[in-house]
C-alpha cells in the first residue's frame, strides 16, 4: 500500500521538477482546479484516480506477490514437541 502511494508521490515530486517548492505549486494548481470543478467532474476525477491507484496497487502486489504470500501466510508448526 505505501509503494502505490509512494508512486503518486513520485508523480508529483517529478512534476514539481524534483524540488519541494515545485511540488507545493502542483499542489496548490491541483487543489484549485478540483475547488473550481463542478461536482460531476470532481466525481469523475475522484473515481479516475482510485482506478490508477488500484491499478498500481495491484501491480505492486503482482510484482511482489512472493514476499507478500510469505508475510500473509502461517508458518505450519511441525513435530510432536509441546511447547
Amino acid at each position: 500500500m505505501l509503494a502505490a502511494l509512494g508512486t503518486g508521490l513520485l508523480v508529483f515530486v517529478a512534476l514539481g521538477s524534483f524540488t519541494f517548492a515545485g511540488l507545493m505549486l502542483q499542489l496548490g494548481n491541483l487543489a484549485s482546479r478540483f475547488a473550481a470543478a463542478g461536482p460531476a467532474r470532481q466525481s469523475e476525477f475522484e473515481a479516475l484516480v482510485l482506478a490508477i491507484f488500484a491499478t498500481v496497487l495491484a501491480l505492486t502486489a503482482f510484482f511482489r506477490r512472493a514476499s507478500l504470500r510469505a508475510a500473509l501466510t502461517v508458518p505450519l508448526v511441525t513435530g510432536g514437541e509441546d511447547q
